[in-house]
C-alpha cells in the first residue's frame, strides 16, 4: 500500500548541502524515475528523491488527505516521518490543504500564492509542522483523483528558506514533468486498487466453509480456496476438465449434465434474467465415500456489489460440502452463530452435510429419535424449514478452529 516513508532525516542542513553537491538529473532521468514506479510502487520514495533534486526542493512527497470514506496516505521522502501522525491526527485540516482543494487539479500552483502567508505563519501548524522541516513554501501539482468532495491530494516538492528564490525555475521544471506525473499516479491507483482486490476476494473465499469457487462468465474457475484445489486434485465425484479454461465436471454422466445445467442457469440469473438459485445438488463420488453437496449460487453485480467491487469477473459462487471434511468445525461455528447445544450443532452439521437423519444418529451413536428431536430443535433456533435452508446456512458460516487440548 502507499505509505510513509520509514527514513528520517537527522540533519535538514546537510541535507541541503548534500543536494547542493551532487548533480540534478536531467528531464530524461526524471521522466524514467517516474514510470519506473509505476512499474514497481515501492520504487515511489526512490523517485521522489531524484524528482526533488530535479526540481531544486528539499523533498517531497505524494498524499491524499482522506474523505468520502477514503483513508488518507502518503509517501514522502527527505521529510519527517515522525510528524506523519500528529499531521494526520491533528493538522490536516490546514490552510494550504483547503486551497489545494479549491483549485483546479493538473496545473502547478506556489503554496504561499494560495494562502494568507501572515495568518499561516502564526497558526500551529505552521509551527508544529513546517518550521522542524524547514519547510518555507510548496510547489504543487494537485491530481484530480486525489483532489474530490472536500478531500486534496496530489504530489508537492518542499522548498526551504533558501531555495525561495529558485521557485520559478522549479514551476518551469514541475510544469514539464505535470503530463508524466498525472498519469504514472492514476496508472499507481489502479495498480493498487488490482492487487487489493485480489487480495480481499482470496481472503473472502479463505473465510468460506469447505470448498468455494468462483466462476467468471463463461463458466470458467475464476478462483478457488484451498480446499476446493484439494478436492479438485483429489478428484473424486467432481474435477476439473479443460474446455476454453478450466470447467468443473462430475463423473457420473447424469450428475455431470445436472451440474453444467446449474450452472448455465446461475450464469442466467447472473446476467439478469429472472429466476431463483437452484436446488443443492448431490455428485457420488466413485470411491465410494459419501456423496458431495453442491450450492451454486448467482451473483449479480447489482444484487452482490461485494463481490462485483472485489472481482469483476465473478458471476458464479459455488460451494461444496464434503461430509468427509471435519464435521465438528461446522457445528462449533453454527453453535455460535445461533446458540445450539453442542449436541444439536453436531446434528445440524451432519445433516446439513447431506446425511439423513439416521445416518447422523449413527454417526453419532445416538438413537434416531434422539437426532431428530436435536434437528427440530436447531430449525426452531436457526429459523429455518427444511434441510435444504439448513444447508445453505451452514455454507455461509465461516468454520470455527477447533480448541486445542
Amino acid at each position: 500500500m502507499l505509505r510513509a516513508s520509514d527514513e528520517r532525516i537527522p540533519c535538514r542542513c546537510a541535507q541541503e548541502g548534500d543536494a547542493l553537491t551532487k548533480a540534478a538529473p536531467d528531464h530524461g532521468a526524471a521522466v524514467d524515475a517516474i514510470y519506473s514506479a509505476v512499474a514497481a510502487p515501492g520504487g515511489w520514495p526512490e523517485t521522489l528523491r531524484m524528482l526533488a533534486d530535479y526540481i531544486g526542493a528539499t523533498g517531497a512527497f505524494l498524499i491524499h488527505s482522506g474523505g468520502a470514506g477514503c483513508p488518507p496516505f502518503i509517501v514522502q521522502e527527505r521529510l519527517r516521518a515522525d510528524l506523519v501522525a500528529p499531521y494526520f491526527r491533528d493538522y490536516s485540516d490546514n490552510p494550504y490543504a483547503r486551497a489545494f482543494a479549491r483549485v483546479r487539479p493538473g496545473q502547478v500552483y506556489i503554496a504561499n500564492q494560495l494562502v494568507d502567508v501572515a495568518s499561516l505563519r502564526r497558526s500551529a501548524f505552521y509551527a508544529d509542522i513546517l518550521v522542524p522541516q524547514a519547510m518555507e513554501d510548496q510547489v504543487v501539482l494537485p491530481h484530480a483523483s486525489l483532489t474530490r468532495n472536500g478531500s486534496s491530494g496530489g504530489i508537492s516538492f518542499a522548498l526551504s528558506r533558501r531555495q525561495l528564490e529558485g521557485r520559478q525555475s522549479a514551476v518551469a521544471r514541475l510544469r514539464r514533468l505535470a503530463p508524466h506525473l498525472s498519469r504514472a499516479i492514476d496508472l499507481s491507483l489502479h495498480t493498487e486498487r488490482s492487487h487489493a482486490a485480489t487480495w480481499q476476494t482470496a481472503l473472502m473465499l479463505d473465510a468460506m466453509p469447505g470448498a468455494a469457487l468462483l466462476l467468471d462468465s463463461k463458466g470458467c474457475i475464476l478462483r478457488a480456496n484451498s480446499g476446493a484445489e484439494a478436492l479438485l486434485h483429489e478428484g473424486d465425484g467432481i474435477f476439473a476438465r479443460r474446455a476454453d479454461g478450466l470447467v468443473l465436471a462430475a463423473h457420473g454422466r447424469t450428475e455431470a449434465r445436472r451440474l453444467s445445467a446449474a450452472i448455465a442457469g446461475a450464469l442466467a440469473v447472473a446476467c439478469g434474467d429472472s429466476g431463483d438459485a437452484g436446488e443443492p445438488l448431490v455428485v457420488t463420488r466413485p470411491s465410494g465415500r459419501s456423496a458431495l453437496l453442491v450450492l451454486v449460487t448467482p451473483l449479480p453485480p447489482t444484487a452482490f456489489s461485494i463481490w462485483d467491487a472485489t472481482d469483476a469477473g465473478a458471476r458464479v459462487l459455488v460451494q461444496i460440502a464434503d461430509p468427509h471434511a471435519p464435521a465438528q468445525a461446522q457445528a462449533e461455528a453454527l453453535r455460535r452463530a445461533v446458540g445450539l447445544t453442542a449436541a444439536e450443532a453436531r446434528v445440524a452439521a451432519l445433516v446439513g452435510a447431506g446425511n439423513s437423519v439416521p445416518e447422523a444418529a449413527k454417526v453419532l451413536g445416538i438413537s434416531p429419535l434422539t437426532a431428530k428431536t436435536h434437528l427440530l430443535r436447531c430449525f426452531d433456533k436457526a429459523g429455518v424449514r427444511s434441510q435444504v435452508a439448513l444447508a445453505r446456512l451452514l455454507a455461509s458460516l465461516p468454520l470455527m478452529p477447533r480448541e486445542q487440548s
